[in-house]
C-alpha cells in the first residue's frame, strides 16, 4: 500500500496534472489471456522507477548504503528490497526501455516540425490548463475549437508516421510507442518554452494557480 501511495503521489506531482496518464498506459498493455500479468509487471516498472527517485532523495548513494538497510518509516522492518515483486520479466523490461529510447529519439526528430498553434496544444496539456483558457487562446491566436483540432491531427499523425516506418510491429507495442512519443513531445516542448519568452503569460497563469 505504501509503494502505491507513493506511486500515486510522484505521478501527481511531477506529470503537471497528468499524473493518472500512466494507468491508460497499464492498460493498454492488458490484452489476451495474459492481461493480469501484462499489468503486474507494468506495475513493477512503475513503482520501481519511483522508488528508485525515493531512495536518491532520502538515502545515501548505492556506494555508502545497503539496499537491506534502507528501512522506510512504519514499515515492522521490512527493507524496500522486501517491498518490490521478485518477479518480473527482465526481456519486458529491456522492450520497454527500447521503446522509450525510441519514442524519445522521434520526438526530437519532430519538435522541428511543429507549428505554432500544435506548441501551444501541447504545452498547454502539459501545464495542465484547458485549451478554452483566455491565455491560452490569446498566445496560439485562436480558439479552443482551433486547438482542439491541430492537437488531434497532430495525434494522428505521430500514430501513422510510427505505424509507417514501424510496421512490423505488433498492435501494442505501436500504442505504447505513441503515447511514449507524444508524452516525450510534450515535455520537450515543456522544456524549450522555459526558454521562450513568447509563453512567459502561460507559465505566469500556472504558477498563480
Amino acid at each position: 500500500m505504501e509503494c502505491m501511495h507513493r506511486l500515486e503521489t510522484s505521478m501527481v506531482i511531477n506529470r503537471n496534472g497528468h499524473g493518472k496518464a500512466y494507468k491508460d498506459w497499464l492498460f493498454a498493455r492488458a490484452h489476451g489471456d495474459r492481461a493480469h500479468e501484462a499489468l503486474e509487471s507494468g506495475t513493477v516498472l512503475l513503482v520501481r522507477d519511483v522508488v528508485r527517485d525515493y531512495l536518491r532523495r532520502e538515502h545515501s548513494p548505492v556506494f555508502m548504503i545497503s539496499l537491506n538497510d534502507a528501512a522506510t518509516p512504519n514499515a515492522n522492518g521490512l527493507t524496500i528490497e522486501d517491498l518490490l515483486p521478485c518477479d518480473s520479466d527482465p526481456s519486458a523490461e529491456a522492450s520497454m526501455r527500447e521503446l522509450e529510447q525510441l519514442a524519445e529519439r522521434h520526438a526530437q526528430r519532430w519538435a522541428g516540425e511543429l507549428g505554432h498553434r500544435e506548441r501551444v496544444a501541447l504545452l498547454a496539456r502539459e501545464m495542465g490548463l484547458s485549451l478554452a483558457h483566455p491565455e491560452v487562446e490569446r498566445t496560439a491566436g485562436c480558439r479552443k475549437s482551433v486547438l482542439n483540432d491541430a492537437h488531434r491531427k497532430l495525434c494522428e499523425r505521430v500514430a501513422t508516421d510510427l505505424k509507417k516506418k514501424h510496421e512490423n510491429e505488433d498492435r501494442q507495442a505501436l500504442q505504447i510507442l505513441t503515447i511514449r512519443a507524444l508524452e516525450a513531445l510534450s515535455t520537450l516542448i515543456a522544456g524549450q518554452a522555459r526558454l521562450d519568452p513568447a509563453y512567459q503569460t502561460l507559465r505566469a497563469v500556472v504558477e498563480e494557480r
